[in-house]
């Protein structure tokens, strides 16, 4: 009988260094998500590639439609940190993060221009803001 004990103890103890390894992948894999995403970017402004800076406005980085959408004012930084959920707010958030990561990271999916590119093109309509928001996110997390 001592036998079957032994063999239920061994099993409840794989079975909790089972899940604690996959607690410690899933907490990995969460801090790696976070590393180029909006959050990201909005707590560490000062890792802005030194044109974004100075440009400042989502009208003058982005260009072409986005003073229409947007306005003149908002900055990369108020896009990141934006609460509001309509989809145009999301683009600006995602294509902030995915701007920012297309300038500082080599193997990110979109180039700076190809960003900016998708982004105006997205500016249409809130589906086409909302695909594309999702296709930038997709690339910011992928990283």
């Amino acid at each position: 009988m001592n036998n079957i004990d032994d063999d239920d103890d061994d099993d409840q103890l794989y079975v909790k260094c089972r899940l604690g390894a996959f607690m410690c992948l899933l907490v990995c894999f969460v801090i790696v998500l976070a590393l180029a995403s909006c959050r990201y970017w909005s707590k560490h402004g000062s890792g802005f590639p030194n044109i974004l800076s100075l440009l400042g406005t989502l009208a003058r980085i982005f260009g072409g439609r986005t003073p229409s959408v947007y306005g003149g004012q908002m900055t990369l930084m108020q896009a990141l940190v934006n609460p509001n959920q309509d989809e145009f707010s999301f683009l600006a958030r995602e294509g902030a993060a995915s701007l920012l990561n297309a300038y500082t990271l080599q193997n990110f999916a979109y180039s700076p221009e190809e960003v900016r590119l998708r982004f105006n093109s997205a500016l249409v309509t809130p589906e086409s803001a909302y695909k594309q928001a999702v296709d930038f996110r997709q690339a910011n997390i992928a990283v």
